[in-house]
């Protein structure tokens, strides 16, 4: 399974989000035994209208191991990021699982 979780971030916080991404975020999921993590930057001209940066960021795990992510520590983390920044910081989770055409 693929767990994708979106971010949109103010351009103000990025950096600082960037390094709780790296510090906080990537240590929970290697703990909760997700791997693969992959950080990308959503290029779309509606977010620099807004003054904030899109990030899509990517974990895979075994079914057992993705479903305690997203249901547990996914939700969590999530908690701790909106005390940190508040609405500055917003997210949604997409999970998906990769088919063989």
């Amino acid at each position: 399974m693929i767990i994708n979780t979106t971010f949109v971030v103010g351009s103000d916080i990025s950096e600082k989000w960037q390094k709780w991404l790296k510090t906080v975020f990537a240590t929970s999921a290697s703990e909760a035994g997700m791997d693969g993590l992959l950080v990308m930057e959503v290029l779309d001209a509606q977010s620099e209208a807004e003054n904030s940066n899109t990030y899509a960021v990517q974990l895979r795990g075994c079914d057992n191991d993705a479903l305690h992510w997203q249901q547990s520590v996914l939700p969590a983390l999530l908690r701790k990021m909106y005390v940190i920044w508040g609405e500055k910081a917003v997210s949604f989770t997409t999970i998906m699982q990769e088919l063989e055409l």
